[in-house]
């Protein structure tokens, strides 16, 4: 399931339409699944805003791969905002795989709600703290001026500009283990001479000299204790004998 965080708008928000729910209000329908990258059924922002933000969402899923939306509507009900956007998200990605592994943010005029759905895959880079604080001082306070227009506007340069930071911390991963690797090897290293073969000359060369001398070493002591030997038996040999 879709990690949600809803952030309700408590300040003063002048341009939020100032009708009153009643309190057994029923839960609207899942709306049609978006043909568009930016949803207005409510009239929330300008055509221009609407239109130049659809165009850039578009291109920027066909440059990266990642579908980021945005729908705006008035009201999800008696359902919490968050419950009946990830519903909705749910019901689109069975129609466009792209909406489950996306971001789709939802703006409810009446509920004076904005809820943000991040795919379990995209936690990593849009973490709960960063929404909020992406809501709270690129939306909200231009929301409280009658903004609508540069605060949707501010609310997706942010998540663009944090997903195209994060993006490349994954990337260069592999690359970093290769030239992990490389240091390991000889400076003076050739691809003529394997490196086990060089390693293992100098180990032969030392053993053959080091035979010899151990050799040598164990005749001269052979030889000390021999003489050491033929000497006490001389000396004892020459020792004069007592009378009984």
């Amino acid at each position: 399931m879709l990690r949600t965080l809803t952030i309700f708008i408590t300040a003063a928000i002048l341009f939020f339409c100032p009708i009153v729910r009643a309190e057994e209000a029923p839960i609207p329908p899942i709306p049609p699944t978006p043909s568009r990258w930016v949803t207005d059924t409510v009239g929330f922002v300008s055509a221009e805003t609407r239109d130049s933000l659809d165009k850039r969402l578009e291109q920027y899923e066909k440059s990266s791969g990642m579908k980021v939306a945005v729908w705006i509507g008035s009201t999800a009900g008696d359902a919490a905002p968050e419950t009946w956007a990830q519903s909705a998200v749910n019901a689109w990605k069975a129609q466009q795989k792209a909406f489950g592994e996306g971001i789709v943010m939802f703006i409810l005029t009446e509920d004076r709600a904005i809820d943000v759905e991040v795919a379990p895959g995209l936690e990593g880079r849009l973490s709960d703290q960063f929404i909020a604080q992406m809501i709270w001082e690129q939306m909200a306070s231009r929301l409280d001026k009658g903004d609508a227009d540069g605060a949707l506007t501010a609310g997706v340069d942010a998540m663009l500009k944090k997903l195209d930071m994060a993006a490349p911390a994954t990337e260069p991963t592999p690359r970093a283990s290769a030239k992990s690797a490389k240091p390991q090897k000889p400076a003076d290293d050739s691809t003529d001479k394997p490196a086990d073969n060089f390693s293992e000359k100098p180990v032969e060369s030392t053993e053959t000299t080091r035979r010899p001398s151990i050799l040598l070493l164990v005749g001269l002591g052979a030889l000390v204790l021999l003489s050491t030997i033929a000497i006490g038996a001389v000396g004892l040999s020459q020792r004069p004998k007592k009378n009984l």
